[in-house]
């Protein structure tokens, strides 16, 4: 009888410790959740702000490039003609075409001259 009463206390203990082990896991899982999370969170963040980077260096690029145009050229048509020449064979996108008065549809001929 009392062999039987240890080993139900040691199967009382065990199921404990099988409970407690399972709670500590499942606040392991959410905490890792929550770290994957913040992490996410984070990289986009960091992503935008890239971006962002990225799209105020192209404005000052195109600032400088207009700024040259301008003082070598005196606003010259030939400069406006030939950074519009560039424009042409550099934009590809229809919606970024009309921004600067381009024909949106490129013929498939000066495509094919572009990528050689």
């Amino acid at each position: 009888m009392k062999n039987m009463t240890q080993i139900e206390k040691l199967r009382a203990q065990q199921e404990k410790l099988d409970a407690q082990e399972t709670e500590l896991k499942n606040k392991l899982k959410d905490k890792r959740k929550k770290i994957k999370a913040r992490i996410q969170l984070m990289e986009a963040v960091e992503k935008k702000a890239e971006r962002k980077k990225d799209t105020r260096r192209k404005i000052l690029i195109g600032a400088m490039v207009l700024e040259r145009i301008e003082q070598e050229r005196g606003f010259e048509v030939d400069g406006m003609e030939q950074l519009k020449h560039e424009l042409n064979k550099f934009l590809s996108k229809p919606y970024d075409r009309e921004l600067f008065e381009l024909d949106p549809t490129l013929p498939e001929i000066e495509k094919n001259e572009e990528k050689q």
